[in-house]
């Protein structure tokens, strides 16, 4: 009988197809996240959203975003945003600037 795929590993497939082909990390975090939105838990949300900004935020250093500009990038709610953020924070991984910017700490 002929395995199936797990879910886990095509979206891995997914990643590297389009960071192979020159995409951010940011376009492939969305396309998976697109794939799994009407079944993730928001815990699972927040998780997998931390995940996400983090690595961006990796990715290009210099990254400086408001809340706005983050919930448009990320595509998620205010409430969401300001949780991921505060979080991010509160661990040292962002600071937010007197303008109201979010970078690295």
């Amino acid at each position: 009988m002929p395995r199936c795929k797990s879910r886990r590993s095509s979206e891995t497939g997914e990643v590297t197809r389009l960071l192979k082909e020159g995409g951010s990390a940011a376009k492939a975090a969305r396309a998976i996240a697109n794939e799994r939105h009407d079944i993730r838990t928001p815990s699972v949300a927040i998780r997998t959203l931390l995940e996400q900004v983090q690595a961006e935020y990796a990715e290009m250093p210099g990254l400086s975003v408001t809340l706005p500009q983050a919930q448009r990038l990320w595509v998620v709610d205010q409430a969401t945003c300001e949780e991921v953020f505060s979080r991010l924070i509160s661990r040292g991984v962002l600071r937010r600037t007197t303008k109201g910017r979010f970078v690295r700490a």
